[in-house]
């Protein structure tokens, strides 16, 4: 992998780490992989039906080891759920309503979502706090919304830079975990997907190490067995993903995180 592109794979204590690309480890405990591809507010129509048409339907894998998700925009959720012959591939929201249903202009419900059959989404991502000032307040009422209609759930967790520097990584992190667990019941917890990414970087040309990313994880894990339970702890699925592509055209973008898909199964 190209330093250059800002992807980093390795890997290390059975987990792999990639770029903007999100993957979880498999361990003895039988956690099943899990690869979700954020194409953020990239692409248009003819983009989304080439890319589904001559790669994504091209592709295969074994869905019994992996869990694919693709994110595009929410409004071409439905196109690229149509096109898609794989039905293994599984369709993410990138972010949903912190509300449901109502006079909420411009916002996507959870029951929406349900409702054109996606089974994923995603919140408290680093760009929707940066942008959108999100507080950890919403992200934790989201996680309830997604949880509560049934949908799996990516919470995205992460420190800035001088929060690193300060070591209060944890710190930030147990804030989010703390308000989402006031929010969840411990059976919820089964549809929460854990993915770490330090603000610091993404979209700033940083990685964080393998190293450094296992270290978060497993605190993270600890977490969850003190806090919740030691089930949750060995079956929650925990993430990395932080570099963003923001100087890649959306063809680029995929065909990288098509090339970890093969990849990561090889290495299985």
């Amino acid at each position: 992998w190209s330093r250059g592109l800002g992807d980093v794979y390795k890997r290390q204590n059975n987990a792999e780490y990639m770029g903007n690309i999100q993957m979880s480890g498999a361990t003895k405990a039988a956690r099943k992989l899990l690869l979700a591809a954020n194409w953020k507010s990239h692409g248009s129509t003819k983009d989304m039906t080439d890319m589904v048409n001559n790669t994504l339907n091209k592709i295969t894998y074994d869905h019994t080891k992996l869990d694919f998700l693709v994110q595009p925009p929410s409004i071409y959720l439905q196109l690229v759920s149509g096109l898609l012959k794989n039905k293994n591939t599984q369709l993410c929201a990138q972010n949903h309503s912190y509300y449901g249903t109502g006079a909420y202009t411009g916002e996507v419900a959870t029951s929406q979502l349900k409702d054109m059959g996606i089974k994923w989404t995603m919140i408290g991502h680093s760009e929707r706090k940066s942008y959108f000032n999100e507080t950890v307040d919403i992200v934790a009422n989201k996680a309830k919304m997604g949880v509560d209609q049934g949908l799996n759930v990516i919470l995205c967790l992460g420190e800035n830079f001088m929060e690193k520097k300060e070591d209060l990584t944890f710190s930030v992190l147990e804030t989010t975990l703390n308000a989402v667990k006031n929010k969840i019941t411990k059976q919820q917890w089964d549809k929460i997907v854990i993915h770490y990414e330090p603000v610091w970087a993404t979209g700033t040309g940083k990685v964080a190490y393998p190293e450094e990313a296992q270290e978060v994880h497993q605190t993270i894990r600890e977490w969850l067995h003190d806090n919740i339970s030691t089930e949750v702890a060995e079956k929650t699925r925990i993430i990395y993903g932080a570099v963003s592509y923001t100087h890649l055209t959306l063809p680029t973008i995929l065909l990288v995180q098509i090339s970890v898909v093969a990849v990561s199964l090889k290495n299985k």
